[in-house]
């Protein structure tokens, strides 16, 4: 999903089977490729990043997305638990 979808990470190895690890020399390459501050490619992950920490800090505000879902939850068990309490 992270690389698929949100496209803010690389892709270890396409065809993980059973027990196979990942070699050294894969990580490395990775880690390399992310860490080329001249590559488009990191450039764009770290924009994307960058936004979607924004997105997730604005969410989880007092008036955010996150924190008034929560609050709806739980105002909705609290008000199922007292229906039958009060039954």
């Amino acid at each position: 999903m992270i690389v698929e979808d949100w496209k803010v990470g690389l892709r270890v190895k396409e065809d993980v089977k059973g027990d196979i690890l990942v070699k050294k020399c894969e990580i490395v390459k990775l880690v390399c490729e992310f860490m080329d501050l001249d590559s488009d490619l990191t450039r764009d992950i770290r924009e994307k990043s960058r936004k979607f920490k924004k997105i997730c800090g604005d969410a989880n505000e007092n008036s955010g997305s996150a924190n008034n879902d929560l609050n709806a939850f739980i105002g909705d068990i609290l008000m199922h638990c007292s229906q039958y309490t009060h039954a």
